[in-house]
């Protein structure tokens, strides 16, 4: 919109009227010097009549010259306030609120001083005319009225051009305000949308924090659920996984060890002489019994290695990417542990390498049978 105002303005530039003012400043000097050369030579009553009718004349041209003159200033005036005014609405543009409403009004005030000054000299011009037409009133004869015709319709040309003048600085100025009204709307309109964008801002963060808080709430429900979930799989007693639960975990366990080419150790561990403890110092020394051997499992085992209470005083454990000597080596350290804890107590294990197409219940088979050539041996019987 300022470009189409800026050229706008352009393109209502007056063309230049200097030059014909001093045209007719030149005319009215020639007409001043032939009147003077009339008068030399006649001393015709007629002709001095006439002489002053010239001179009359080259009054009103000179007046005339003189509010061309000032057109022209007011036209450059008018045209240099609608640059000012497209540059102050390119300025205003970069403000806001009440800035940009004192800008507009600004502008418009400047174009109604032009208009002002505009409309005194169309005054003064009017003020010329009369007294012209005074002073052609004692002149007589037909050249008299011809005189009179012609400066009559000089001061109505100039008259309409000042008019015009006028109208087009008003048309100019109710444009600047029209412009400066829709700066003030638009100023207006962007600080409602700014309070509206503050308040659905302040309403978005209010759901985001309330999201979050949902988010955190939901997290620990999950969490809470899993740790559930994880108690309702273990065994109270000895913190290992229950066997229906732990059966497919070692199934997983396999099948990710086929997958990947991952090396798996299956082990089979039996708490010696549960029984005997039992019936010989009650339930509740086999309960210490088999806590000591869990917390022992969990110390002396990785986290994530897999621990199952396979039976009454039977677990199975696997351990992914072990070989046969680490794992032998863990659970040595496993029987240090118990021993250090309950100093009569000891355990048996037995250990087998899953095979490339073994099953995991065939390994624990090998392993079970592993744990009971070592407990053979252990007692000084042979292997079978």
């Amino acid at each position: 919109m300022t470009d189409n105002l800026r050229a706008a303005a352009t393109s209502a530039d007056p063309p230049p009227v200097d030059d014909a003012a001093q045209q007719r400043d030149a005319a009215a000097s020639a007409r001043d010097d032939a009147a003077d050369a009339r008068d030399a030579a006649s001393a015709d009553v007629k002709d001095a009549q006439l002489a002053a009718g010239d001179r009359r004349l080259a009054a009103a041209d000179r007046a005339a010259s003189v509010i061309d003159l000032d057109g022209a200033a007011s036209m450059r005036a008018a045209a240099t306030a609608r640059d000012e005014a497209a540059q102050a609405r390119d300025t205003a543009s970069a403000w806001s609120g009440a800035a940009r409403e004192v800008a507009g009004d600004r502008v418009a005030a400047a174009l109604d001083r032009h208009a002002a000054a505009l409309r005194a000299a169309t005054a003064s011009a009017i003020d010329i005319a009369v007294e012209v037409r005074l002073a052609t009133a004692a002149i007589a004869g037909e050249e008299e009225r011809a005189a009179e015709d012609r400066l009559h319709a000089a001061a109505d040309r100039a008259a309409a051009s000042l008019d015009r003048k006028e109208a087009s600085m008003m048309r100019a100025a109710a444009l600047a305000r029209h412009e400066a009204a829709g700066v003030r709307d638009a100023a207006s309109a962007d600080a409602a949308a700014g309070e509206t964008a503050g308040g659905d801002r302040m309403r978005a963060a209010g759901d985001r924090a309330a999201a979050a808080h949902d988010r955190q709430e939901a997290a620990l429900d999950r969490h809470g659920a899993a740790d559930d979930l994880q108690q309702a799989y273990r065994d109270d007693l000895t913190g290992a996984l229950l066997r229906t639960a732990g059966s497919e975990q070692l199934a997983q366990a396999a099948d990710r060890a086929h997958r990947t080419g991952e090396r798996l150790v299956v082990a089979f561990l039996d708490v010696d002489n549960l029984k005997t403890l039992n019936d010989r110092d009650g339930h509740g020394a086999g309960d210490a019994l088999l806590r000591a051997v869990g917390t022992a499992l969990r110390v002396g085992l990785r986290s994530y290695d897999v621990v199952v209470r396979y039976g009454g005083d039977e677990f199975v454990c696997a351990l992914p990417g072990s070989g046969i000597s680490e794992a032998e080596s863990r659970f040595r350290h496993v029987q240090q542990l118990l021993m250090a804890a309950m100093s009569d107590v000891t355990v048996s294990f037995g250990l087998a390498a899953l095979g490339q197409h073994e099953s995991m219940v065939e390994a624990i088979a090998r392993a079970d049978g592993e744990m009971y050539r070592s407990r053979r041996l252990a007692r000084g019987e042979g292997p079978s």
